[in-house]
């Protein structure tokens, strides 16, 4: 019933495979997409961008961004507000006022491990999670890193901003999957399909 049309953007060198992972999107005008885009040899602002893994709908184009992620790209975005925004690249990277720093988690690190998606209510309360049974949590003070059973692959993170509350899936090698709550610096499956597998409701998370 809508007038529309769709349009096509390219991103990356042209030469080797760019692809999109996360979006996060503060009005039609301001639209921030991660991922991996192929180096470009662009110069933006002055400054030499490798790997132009952040991308920005400004309600005119995209532009990348003055920041140069890894040759592995950016897997999730989760943002504050315009000025604070945090990215999932195996660490953390926050950006705040302009400013790009990595964020070192501190913790007992098992090789696989490696934070991809991240949710959060509030600046004092964000969750990242990924494979090889990573989650980290964010106090607004510092960040934890959070013991939990290895051998799961946590791959999607949301949660309810009235209770801050999150709740993340995973799955391991046997197909089986799982959905962990995480509140108060803890993570409790609740939902198992391998004990459960008839069991599950779902239910609105806003």
């Amino acid at each position: 019933t809508q007038n529309f049309t769709f349009e096509t953007y390219e991103f990356g060198d042209g030469f080797s495979s760019s692809y999109l992972n996360d979006v996060w999107i503060f009005d039609e005008n301001n639209i921030w997409a991660v991922g991996y885009i192929s180096p470009t040899d662009t110069i933006v602002n002055g400054t030499p961008i490798i790997n132009p893994n952040i991308t920005r709908w400004n309600g005119l184009n995209w532009e990348l961004q003055p920041f140069s992620g890894t040759s592995s790209g950016i897997e999730g975005i989760w943002a504050f507000d315009t000025s604070l925004i945090y990215f999932a690249s195996g660490n953390i990277i926050k950006y705040q006022s302009s400013i790009y720093e990595n964020i070192v988690v501190p913790g007992n690190w098992t090789p696989g491990q490696s934070i991809n998606k991240l949710w959060g209510s509030s600046e004092n309360n964000i969750w990242g999670v990924g494979p090889n049974s990573t989650i980290v949590h964010h106090d607004g003070i510092a960040w934890s890193k959070i013991t939990f059973d290895e051998g799961w692959r946590f791959d999607a993170i949301t949660g309810s901003k009235q209770t801050g509350i999150a709740y993340a899936s995973a799955i391991n090698q046997q197909f089986n999957t799982i959905i962990v709550e995480l509140k108060n610096n803890s993570a409790t499956v609740i939902y198992n399909s391998a004990n459960d597998p008839d069991n599950l409701s779902s239910f609105n998370l806003e």
